[in-house]
């Protein structure tokens, strides 16, 4: 008994003594290694490494890390560190319920190696939480926007490969704009080259519709960006406003996808022109609304009560709401209304079956 009580005080002791430790000054240049202090898994792919410090995630790359289990290596896709910098993820093919070895060498910011051994169990539960986007920056129908970035946030680390799906107007920006993600893989930016940059990062369910969008009446999470504005200040009155949507089925590394349709508009105009035109479509939510003239000339998209809100010059439009409530990228809801002339009455329209489908962006013209 005296033996045990004695092997329990030291370890006591121990713990005492590495906590302050821990709680002295750091020296001045920095020499100690990071350590780890905990691993868990998140999902079915995830892998979380937190430490006792900021660690130096671009020193690390994918290959450095080994994970082997019973059935041989389990392959990495890429590693994220979240805010804060003292934690990083390692993002792993689907994980088996057994056990797994883990090594790596790790910096922290100051170049000291620590080299990191653990065993971890696989991870039991998916995850099935859907992505959703937190923030869209600029605001919806933004004028005087003379940034050339647009910000969509994601609520979780997304899969990098998939490749966004736009509708935009001008058309060109379709497939102009380049992807870049970033070191978390919860922000995207969407780059034409020598011209505008988009930036994109989601909101998990739980943190739901809490933001909403920063425009007139709700547009259910939209905003467009200006890709095809000039650069410059001088050449900004000739440029008319730019409409981005994004539409739905960015997916996170579990296979889970966005339902929604997030759109942003701007202008470097001190203004945005045109008056507002308010209007309703029946039907389910959400539906992408295009004014055409000869080609499209604005975009809006309904919130979850199906209304939306945006500015047009005056004239004469035709309008077409589109919904794709299959998620297949074809539409299956089309409204239409052949002649429309902005003013003081709502529009309303009525979403009946498409028997000849098409996809979303093939309605601008």
């Amino acid at each position: 008994m005296r033996s045990h009580l004695l092997v329990a005080g030291s370890v006591l002791v121990l713990l005492a003594v590495g906590t302050c430790a821990k709680r002295m000054p750091p020296p001045s240049p920095d020499r100690f290694a990071p350590r780890l202090v905990l691993v868990r898994t998140r999902g079915l792919t995830g892998v979380e490494m937190e430490f006792d410090e900021p660690v130096d995630l671009s020193r690390v790359p994918a290959e450095s890390l080994a994970i082997v289990g019973p059935d041989g290596v389990l392959e990495v896709r890429g590693l994220t560190s979240p805010r804060g910098g003292d934690r990083l993820l390692a993002w792993t093919e689907r994980q088996d319920e057994v056990v797994y070895h883990l090594s790596a060498w790790v910096p922290d910011l100051a170049g000291n190696f620590a080299r990191v051994r653990a065993r971890f169990r696989g991870g039991s539960r998916p995850d099935t939480v859907r992505p959703r986007v937190r923030s869209v920056r600029p605001r919806l129908g933004q004028s005087g926007y003379f940034s050339d970035e647009i910000t969509y946030e994601f609520s979780k680390p997304m899969d990098t490969l998939v490749i966004p799906e736009l509708v935009a107007i001008p058309a060109s920006l379709d497939t102009a704009l380049m992807s870049h993600w970033d070191a978390g893989w919860q922000r995207l930016t969407l780059k034409r080259p020598g011209k505008v940059t988009v930036d994109l990062s989601v909101a998990d369910e739980r943190d739901e519709r809490a933001r909403g969008t920063e425009s007139e009446p709700d547009s259910g999470g939209v905003r467009t960006t200006d890709a095809d504005a000039p650069s410059t200040r001088e050449d900004s009155a000739a440029a008319p406003p730019v409409y981005v949507a994004l539409l739905p089925g960015m997916t996170d590394l579990e296979g889970n996808r966005t339902r929604e349709i997030v759109a942003t508009s701007f202008t470097r105009d001190t203004l945005f022109p045109g008056m507002g035109v308010a209007g309703r479509v029946s039907g389910p939510v959400p539906a992408l609304v295009f004014l055409l003239a000869d080609t499209a000339v604005a975009l809006a998209v309904t919130d979850e009560r199906g209304v939306f809100f945006l500015r047009i010059p005056g004239g004469t439009y035709e309008v077409v709401a589109v919904s794709d409530t299959s998620h297949d990228g074809l539409v299956d809801l089309v409204a239409r209304r052949s002649s429309f002339v902005p003013g003081p009455d709502s529009l309303f329209l009525d979403l009946q079956p498409e028997f000849e489908p098409r996809a979303v962006g093939e309605y601008r013209r």
